[in-house]
């Protein structure tokens, strides 16, 4: 809801709060966007300045440059056409870089209220990019304002041209524009001051109007403006002016208005002659007075033309400090290209900080002279009233009390007239002073411009000298560094070659370990092959040599079955006739007399009674190895059955042995044999079948009679 009020010719607003259609709070979107080299370094100083509530981004075609940049946001443009290395001062390639990239452009800027657009004019990515940039924000329904920069004057014409083309194709696709030279800054700044800090000075006329639209629309005051006061004024008005002013003291609201309207960093532009002006101001307690004198200084100004928009809130922060914002749009064209005298001198006096200002200068109305008509001249009418009525004819004292206060009346009107020539001579002395004056500082002016031309064409020359000198430092440290390549590049072939070298002396090294190792494998398992064949042969000869004794085995063993057998049938026969034999017998290991009945088996008892007439004691057993030998008797040992043939010779020798009863593998027992005794074993079947004792393949395991005695 807007609320009007007209005071003195201002219009005034007052304005409820901003909402949308749900009835929530919102504020206008504002992005602010560098473009190019010159766009970045002032958004980057707008941040380092702490300015907060809009959003920030980085364009430009130099990707080093963007890595660089403290923007929220960074977009690379014409990355396929570039290369990331930047357009080479060539508009034409920043332009074709900024359409290279609309969509990428749209979506960063969707949303937006109001865009500001930042660049530097004359060089290849702002002055190309910035037309395009701003069109796009525009055709997406922002408020678009550009605040560029032109070069200096010794920088080179075709830059000065660039700039200039650029700034008209520009101004076509903005709403606003704001323009400023930076020959300016020749005049603003003190002897000395270096180029970093001149620029920065440049930039805080973008920090000063973004600050100032932002606080005008996001701040809720007594007598509010928002965006939409903010469009009014901006929307469609070409070239613009803007600026903001501080000042303190009784003059402080006059002063801030001055300062506003005067920034000498602004094209030639001032506020005479503009169709809308927008002005707010901040302040502790601000009197009604201080807004009076500020609204009537800022509308005589302007003119009676223009359509003035007026906000005002309460700061604290501020202290005594009063703060007033003017942004004034709308000019035509003429008044564009001819700045007015008065506002260059309200300009030179705000430029210089800490310096009185220059006096207001006013023009003197004058006061009509009075009319002195002679008698020639004079009309009819001329002689009648305010005269004193007097009659001619009459009393004489009547007519010279009358004509004594015409000379009266004449002295004071010629006293009169000759103070005001006076004054007037005294105002056009003060004139022809200031004129004078004016004059002697235009003179020094020009002869500090031209200082400080012949300062900026030194420093050209020597900025010229010191980059040839970086020309020649580079190249040689290029050359350097080529000379520093190759001979790293021949000490690394070098190295590689060697290392290849050994690598192949040590891979041929070990490819011979390898075939000697498995050629020694190979002999080796030749040499076992010919071992295991050697083994086999040796198995198979000793299987053969098994299998034939085991045939002869097997064939001996049937011949003593059956001698064994008819041995048996024999023995069976006699053996009726026989009587029971008494048999003797000691066991040392049980320490009893074991019964004949239980030594040996029924063909040993046969043998031993054959013989029992001859020795009447008869002891049955193996003889030991020593009682063979006719030794000592020893301990009972058990023998070799192959032993057993040699102890009948030796029990007939009457030798003296130990015997030891055959009874399963059980040792019966051991008696001394005295000479005569005869000494009956069993004997193999082949002892039995007359083939003797020497046999060594006797089958000792079946005893049989005994077919002779021994004495």
């Amino acid at each position: 809801m807007t609320h009007l009020k007209e005071e003195a010719g201002v219009m005034m607003f007052e304005f409820a709060d901003d909402t949308d259609r749900t009835g929530t709070e919102r504020l206008a979107d504002i992005k602010v966007v560098g473009v190019g080299g010159a766009g970045g370094n002032a958004v980057g100083r707008m941040i380092e300045a702490g300015l907060v509530g809009v959003e920030f981004f980085a364009m430009n075609t130099d990707l080093q440059a963007l890595h660089d940049s403290p923007a929220h946001r960074t977009l690379q443009i014409g990355a396929v056409r570039t290369k990331g290395l930047g357009s080479g001062g060539d508009p034409a390639v920043g332009r074709a870089a900024a359409e290279e990239d609309l969509d990428g452009l749209r979506e960063a800027l969707s949303g937006a209220d109001m865009v500001f657009v930042t660049a530097g004019m004359g060089g290849g990515t702002g002055t190309g990019a910035a037309p395009v940039i701003a069109r796009v924000a525009r055709e997406l329904g922002a408020l678009t304002v550009a605040i560029v920069t032109k070069p200096f004057r010794f920088e080179a014409s075709v830059r000065m041209q660039q700039a200039l083309a650029g700034i008209e194709e520009l101004r076509q696709s903005v709403d606003t524009l704001i323009i400023i030279p930076n020959q300016r800054l020749l005049e603003v700044v003190p002897r000395g001051t270096t180029m970093r800090e001149a620029f920065r000075i440049a930039d805080n006329v973008l920090y000063e109007a973004t600050r100032g639209i932002y606080e005008i629309i996001s701040r809720h005051d007594h007598v509010n403006l928002d965006f939409a006061d903010v469009r009014t004024v901006m929307k469609d008005m070409g070239q613009a002016m803007m600026g903001t002013g501080r000042a303190e003291g009784p003059d402080r609201a006059v002063e801030a208005a001055r300062q506003a309207i005067s920034s000498p960093l602004l094209e030639d532009v001032d506020i005479r002659g503009s169709r809308a002006v927008l002005v707010n101001v901040l302040g502790r307690d601000v009197g009604l007075q201080d807004t009076a004198e500020a609204m009537e200084f800022i509308q005589e100004a302007a003119g009676p033309q223009a359509h003035v928009i007026f906000g005002y809130g309460n700061d604290e922060s501020l202290g005594d400090t009063l703060q007033l914002t003017v942004i004034a749009t709308g000019f035509d064209a003429a008044h564009v290209e001819d700045r007015a005298a008065p506002a260059a001198v309200a300009a030179a006096a705000a430029v210089a900080p800490g310096q009185a200002p220059t006096p207001e200068i006013l023009a003197a109305t004058e006061t009509p002279a009075a009319n002195v008509v002679t008698d020639a001249e004079a009309e009819p009418d001329d002689w009648n009233a305010p005269w004193p009525a007097a009659t001619l004819a009459g009393d004489e004292a009547v007519a010279e009390a009358a004509a004594a206060e015409l000379a009266a009346r004449e002295a004071a009107e010629r006293e009169a007239l000759e103070r005001e020539e006076q004054e007037l001579a005294e105002l056009e002395a003060q004139l022809r002073a200031l004129e004078e004056e004016e004059a002697r500082q235009a003179a020094e002016a020009e002869a500090a411009a031209e200082a400080a031309r012949v300062r900026a064409e030194e420093e050209v020359r020597l900025a010229a000298e010191a980059e040839i000198a970086a020309e020649a430092a580079r190249l040689q440290a290029e050359e350097e560094a080529r000379l520093r390549a190759e001979r790293e590049a021949h000490e690394r072939a070098e190295y590689e070659a060697r290392v290849r070298q050994e690598l192949e002396d040590k891979l041929r090294e070990e490819i011979e370990a390898r075939v000697r190792q498995e050629h020694e494998a190979q002999l080796r398992e030749a040499q076992r092959l010919r071992e295991l064949e050697e083994l086999e042969a040796r198995e198979l000869a000793e299987q053969e040599a098994v299998l034939t004794a085991e045939a002869e085995a097997a064939a001996l063993a049937a011949a003593e079955a059956e001698a064994a057998a008819a041995a048996a049938a024999l023995a069976a026969a006699e053996a009726a006739t026989l009587p029971e034999p008494e048999f003797e017998t000691s066991s040392p290991r049980n320490g009893h007399e074991m019964p004949a009945a239980q030594v040996g088996s029924w063909s040993l008892r046969k043998a031993v009674s054959e013989v029992q007439p001859m020795a009447g004691r008869i002891v049955t057993g193996f003889l030991s190895r020593d009682a063979v030998a006719g030794g000592e008797p020893r301990t009972p040992a058990r023998l070799d059955p192959l032993a057993a043939p040699q102890r009948t010779a030796a029990a007939a020798a009457g030798g003296v042995g130990r015997f030891l009863t055959p009874v399963g593998t059980r040792n019966l027992g051991e008696v001394e044999v005295p000479d005569g005794t005869a000494v009956v074993p069993p004997m193999t079947r082949s002892a039995a079948a007359g083939l003797g004792p020497e046999n060594p393949n006797a089958d000792l395991s079946a005893p049989a009679y005994t077919r002779k005695y021994m004495d």
